[in-house]
């Protein structure tokens, strides 16, 4: 199994502020919230450049995402929620493994709903600010080390 990509609100958790200020990243003046799983659904709809499917399992609720373009080929990552309550409730979810590239992809475009995220990966050792306002290319490199 490869890292796990923990989905953090930047002015809520400790560690996603310790980060940001230890990198001298400018604290988002925009307030998060997490989406809910009608949003999430939303938003990979509008993403021309992903498949995907869903399922239920006890309360755990999965999303296997995959790249349906050539230049992505074997792109993929699994979006999971823990506790699930229902499709109109906010959840704390986060990515299983897959490709960097597609989860920040995919945490920019739920940043246009939600506000912006921050991504926590390996106990917290590497992190990415992803927000409509942060470039592409500058999250993956933060989050790539």
């Amino acid at each position: 199994m490869g890292a796990i990509y923990k989905i953090l609100l930047p002015k809520l958790e400790p560690e996603a502020m310790d980060w940001m200020m230890d990198n001298s990243i400018e604290i988002p003046k925009d307030e998060s919230r997490l989406p809910t799983p009608n949003e999430i659904i939303a938003t990979l709809k509008n993403l021309d450049i992903v498949k995907f499917s869903h399922f239920q399992s006890g309360n755990c609720w999965q999303v296997p995402i995959d790249s349906n373009q050539e230049s992505w080929e074997n792109a993929w990552t699994l979006l999971r929620v823990n506790n699930f309550k229902s499709f109109d409730h906010p959840h704390e979810f986060h990515f299983e493994a897959g490709w960097p590239e597609m989860i920040i992809l995919i945490t920019f475009e739920l940043s246009k709903t939600c506000g912006p995220f921050v991504l926590s990966t390996d106990e917290g050792r590497r992190m990415s600010l992803v927000s409509p306002e942060i470039e592409f290319g500058r999250a993956l490199s933060w989050l790539m080390g």
